[in-house]
């Protein structure tokens, strides 16, 4: 399915077969793929029953809850939820239900920023103020200590946003850094926030380190 994204010259298709059926049969549905002259599916399933294609259906997933399990007295502990698409998807819950919610990230938040980045919005213009901070202090502005300048203010101001955004949904939200592979610091981190929100209710694991390449 991948291949079929980054080749799109390609006639590529994933076949879902199941492991009832024999190896002659499985040869034939293989070789009846290939010849198919409809190339718009790129995924398909056999059964017992016989052939299956994906069939889109237009829904709300925001909806789709147990009931009415959600509502303002909900508490999320949230990894990775401060940045990216994990706080997209946090933000819009706050809109639905306003809940509350417990950030957990790598990156310290800290609210005030270093003067050198004072005003400065454009990411160009940033690093440029980066490299004349180094020289300041009397340092060489290589990229690698200029990146490390720069990309806690970027962190910041993102997470400053995720949680003005959540706020102006009308629901409830704390950052704090921990490590999520490392259990005793995120109790250490959470429990402060238990006690002014409540028991955690649900949560969404969205954290990771972006390693994605073309196959």
């Amino acid at each position: 399915k991948t291949v079929s994204h980054e080749w799109p010259e390609v006639f590529c298709r994933s076949i879902d077969v199941s492991n009832k059926l024999a190896a002659d049969k499985i040869a034939t549905i293989v070789a009846d793929e290939l010849l198919d002259v409809d190339s718009s599916f790129n995924e398909v399933a056999y059964d017992t029953e016989g052939r299956f294609t994906l069939v889109g259906e237009k829904t709300n997933s925001y909806s789709l809850t147990a009931g009415n399990s959600i509502d303002s007295d909900s508490v999320f502990l949230v990894s990775g939820g401060a940045k990216g698409v994990t706080a997209h998807c946090v933000i819009e819950i706050a809109k639905q239900y306003q809940a509350k919610f417990i950030l957990l990230g790598r990156s310290v938040f800290d609210e005030n920023e270093p003067s050198w980045a004072n005003g400065i919005t454009d990411e160009v213009a940033l690093k440029k103020a980066a490299m004349q901070a180094l020289i300041a202090s009397g340092d060489k502005p290589t990229p690698v200590k200029v990146t490390h300048f720069v990309r806690p203010v970027l962190a910041n101001r993102e997470i400053a946003q995720t949680l003005s955004a959540i706020k102006a949904a009308g629901g409830q939200a704390q950052y704090v850094a921990a490590d999520v592979t490392n259990s005793e610091s995120v109790n250490n981190a959470v429990k402060p926030i238990i006690d002014a929100f409540g028991e955690v209710s649900g949560i969404i694991h969205g954290a990771g380190v972006l390693a994605d390449k073309f196959i």
